[in-house]
């Protein structure tokens, strides 16, 4: 059985500068981007939260490819920014 870190290899070679160009990003994966712009816009934590996880089953559901990888790695990043709560860590 294949480990995480090897199954996520081939996408982080991809996905590396120099090995891949921009590619176009599809309409679903444009939409993500667009809703990680609301976070300034959500005023407590609970719906910070909420949005999080639509935003996680959101990209759950792209193929697995580069931009799923990048748009996956940007919303770690936003979990991690604050305390969101047991919810969220603990896999939703």
């Amino acid at each position: 059985m294949l480990s995480l870190a090897q199954k996520l290899a081939p996408l982080i070679e991809e996905s590396s500068p120099a090995a891949r160009e921009e590619p176009a990003i599809s309409p679903a994966e444009a939409a993500i981007y667009r809703q990680f712009g609301r976070f300034s816009e959500v005023s407590t934590d609970g719906d910070r939260a909420k949005l999080i996880v639509d935003l996680a089953l959101q990209v759950r559901t792209l193929p697995p490819d580069a931009a799923k990888l990048d748009l996956a790695r940007i919303l770690c990043g936003t979990v991690s920014e604050g305390d969101m709560g047991q919810e969220i860590s603990s896999g939703y």
